[in-house]
């Protein structure tokens, strides 16, 4: 490219790619011709949609290497295991004579589960809170997303989001495929339908209530890190230490200091709110035997504590 020697001035349009200055006889700076950006600009609505779209991809290690679907989509094929073997159970049962038989024995109901699959619903969360927060902070982008239209807590609530609609589709999922299948294997298809109508209500208010508590709690405590491990051992020691300490209580003293303890225990917290959905009046150790309406209160107000510590700890932090 030829141009204007040292000293020479520039041409009368100024155009790109002009030469503007030599530095020393080895090099010229050149104008290329950069211009801002004149394109519409969609603002904190459609940045904060874009955050929650792709951390709910990065919860099931979509658009990642194959090592990241590992966990997030091992656990939910255990968690759907046991609503196909129902199915099908109840599909040979049907075809054999022995449906409602089938049907009165069948461990698998809705009522019971949720408590099957707790602990592929506390791994999933002890596994993915800490890989929504994590690699920002670790390779501390978190100041790119605070210097445009998103604020502090609209990453933090995205996130949350985000987590709580991953895992309403792992607890949900099994659920639906259950409604879906008991319909269409059933003779009558709308009165199976009109039969299971009414468990809807407790299937979606457990699912609601379980992804709002274990996803702020998990993610409030994986906001203090941005060693991944640590954090997942953090929420481990959160759910696992609470629920041996209440068994223990109960075993030695019972009464109301167990059930005053399990109010702290989110898996406890968790298995008395399903009493509660499902028509159980009583719930909790054997020696406290609370309400268990007890139980849906304390999750909503952990739930919300720690959404507020992850609020606040994203307004504090140091991107």
């Amino acid at each position: 490219m030829t141009g204007p020697t040292v000293g020479e001035p520039l041409p009368a349009d100024g155009g790109p790619g002009q030469v503007v200055a030599a530095g020393s006889a080895g090099g010229s700076i050149y104008d290329l011709g950069y211009r801002g950006y004149a394109g519409a600009r969609l603002g904190r609505r459609h940045a904060v949609a874009s955050l929650v779209r792709q951390s709910f991809r990065q919860c099931w290690g979509l658009g990642r290497p194959g090592r990241a679907k590992i966990v997030p989509i091992g656990l939910a094929a255990l968690a759907t295991i046991p609503a196909v073997v129902a199915l099908g159970v109840a599909a040979l049962a049907r075809q054999l004579g022995a449906g409602e038989m089938m049907e009165a024995a069948s461990p698998i109901r809705y009522e019971s589960y949720y408590p099957l699959i707790a602990n592929m619903v506390f791994l999933f969360a002890a596994a993915q809170a800490p890989e929504l927060l994590a690699r920002d902070m670790r390779h501390r982008v978190l100041a790119l997303y605070f210097s445009r239209a998103i604020r502090r807590e609209d990453y933090a609530l995205g996130k949350l989001a985000s987590i709580g609609l991953a895992m309403l589709l792992l607890v949900l999922f099994p659920q639906a495929l259950i409604f879906v299948g008991r319909a269409l294997i059933a003779a009558d298809i709308p009165a199976a339908i009109a039969d299971d109508l009414p468990t809807l209500p407790a299937i979606v208010g457990q699912a609601l209530l379980t992804a709002a508590l274990l996803g702020s709690l998990g993610l409030a405590i994986a906001a203090f890190t941005p060693r991944r491990a640590f954090a997942t051992a953090a929420i481990f020691a959160v759910v696992i230490v609470p629920l041996v300490a209440v068994a223990a209580i109960d075993e030695l003293t019972g009464g109301d200091l167990a059930g005053a303890a399990s109010l702290l225990s989110p898996a406890d917290i968790l298995e008395g709110a399903n009493d509660f959905f499902y028509g159980r009046g009583r719930a909790g150790p054997t020696g406290a035997d609370l309400p268990s309406v007890t139980y849906v209160a304390a999750a909503a107000v952990m739930a919300v504590v720690a959404a507020g510590v992850l609020v606040v700890r994203y307004r504090r932090i140091e991107p």
